[in-house]
């Protein structure tokens, strides 16, 4: 993913004073750094490069594939028995509103829905022909690596990219 993310980047960004000098990811940073929980300072370091900037874009494809399949999954597997786990508990012990409920049915349809694999090309999204090889290189990576886990023996525990998906807006 961090490879993926630094090639993309160093595409568009020929050293890292071209990074710093372009005003639009300087206001995402900043904009970043400000709503993001103890900033981003210990992905991309006091001074922006390339490669900082790469590890954060690598770990937002992280946590938007592996983090969200290993931990969002589970409460959604019982949000519809609201009276097992419910999203909210009040003192009287009143049940949830109907507009949470309704809200966790929404939900649940829209998780259920078809969404975009992991393992696809995500060419269309390059700016151009040498961004879609680009993500075409990822794609290559990430077949070989689905082929080296498929090789091994099978564990619980593994995370293939076969099973991944984009996020819920691909």
């Amino acid at each position: 993913m961090r490879a993926h993310a630094r090639r993309y980047l160093a595409l568009y960004y020929a050293s890292d004073a071209a990074l710093r000098d372009d005003r639009a990811v300087a206001a995402w940073m900043e904009a970043l750094d400000r709503t993001v929980p103890g900033g981003t300072h210990a992905l991309t370091g006091d001074a922006l490069t390339v490669a900082s900037l790469a590890r954060l874009v690598a770990a937002f494809i992280y946590m938007g594939t592996v983090e969200h399949e290993l931990l969002g999954t589970g409460l959604w597997n019982y949000q519809m028995w609201t009276h097992v786990q419910p999203v909210r508990v009040y003192r009287s012990g009143q049940r949830e509103p109907l507009d949470v409920y309704q809200r966790l049915v929404n939900a649940n349809f829209n998780l259920n829905v078809h969404r975009a694999p992991l393992l696809q090309d995500f060419g269309y999204l390059a700016l151009d022909a040498a961004g879609a090889e680009a993500f075409a290189q990822f794609k290559r990576e990430l077949d070989d690596l689905q082929r080296r886990i498929e090789a091994e023996p099978p564990a619980l525990w593994k995370v293939s990219p076969a099973i991944l998906e984009a996020n819920i807006n691909a």
